[in-house]
């Protein structure tokens, strides 16, 4: 008779390591997930001042790009170079001062092909 009960004695033993096992899986699980889940910020935080920029093209090869500004802030204007994907300044627009309107820059470009990606970095004076 003490032979039937130990392979029974054996069995639970398993199956409580494994029930341990698994408990403890799960509280990793949820500690992790509370941890990485809460994260640091709160609330989105946006900057005071985003400029738009609008790029136009005609068929003539000019491009207008309209740029809101306000006074305290001076832009540059950025396209993507296509041959080594670096952004560069484009020529004349490295120093645009505020003026609190919109600021109209015409540039020609070659009507052929496509207009590069265009951005806009600002600073405050």
């Amino acid at each position: 008779m003490l032979r039937l009960l130990r392979p029974h004695w054996r069995r639970n033993k398993v199956l409580d390591f494994r029930k341990n096992i698994l408990q403890w899986f799960v509280w990793v699980l949820l500690v992790a997930g509370m941890f990485f889940g809460s994260g640091c910020v709160s609330e989105k935080i946006e900057p005071e001042h985003k400029p738009r920029l609008g790029v136009s093209q005609s068929s003539d090869g000019w491009v207008i790009i309209n740029l809101e500004t306000k006074i305290e802030y001076k832009y540059k204007i950025l396209y993507e170079d296509p041959a080594d994907r670096m952004w560069k300044p484009l020529k004349g627009c490295e120093s645009i001062s505020g003026t609190g309107g919109v600021v109209e820059i015409r540039k020609r470009f070659n009507s052929r092909k496509a207009l590069p990606p265009f951005t806009v970095t600002y600073s405050n004076k």
